[in-house]
């Protein structure tokens, strides 16, 4: 028995029953039921493009990535995901004094890469 695949809206995560229509030679996208946009504006995208996106922490390229997508490689984007977090948390609130050694930026990554993987269990 084949299991069909359930798409999502990724505006709003509503279940859809597709993403396009077919016609002929062309395709066009659908609009969700719920929230009236286009469903997955991700499919006509490049995979740079998502990827990006998804790097760039918006819900959207995460649902279409999860969701919609045929990508197979989730435990990569995930711990990009989670290291660049993990940067951006240390940068920002960590000090950058004259004086500070490479040893505490490197030792607060590591603490704000851990204190990441515990909050997304």
């Amino acid at each position: 028995m084949t299991e069909k695949k359930r798409f999502v809206c990724v505006n709003c995560g509503h279940r859809v029953k597709e993403l396009f229509k077919k016609y002929s030679n062309t395709m066009k996208t659908t609009q969700c039921d719920k929230c009236h946009q286009i469903t997955d504006k991700y499919i006509e995208f490049e995979e740079f493009i998502i990827l990006i996106d998804a790097l760039l922490l918006d819900s959207c390229a995460f649902r279409h990535i999860i969701y919609n997508g045929d990508f197979k490689l989730y435990w990569k984007v995930s711990l990009v995901v989670l290291l660049l977090e993990s940067f951006a948390l240390c940068r920002q609130k960590l000090p950058d004094p004259p004086n500070a050694s490479l040893h505490v930026h490197e030792k607060g990554f590591y603490t704000y890469t851990l204190q990441n993987m515990i909050t997304c269990s």
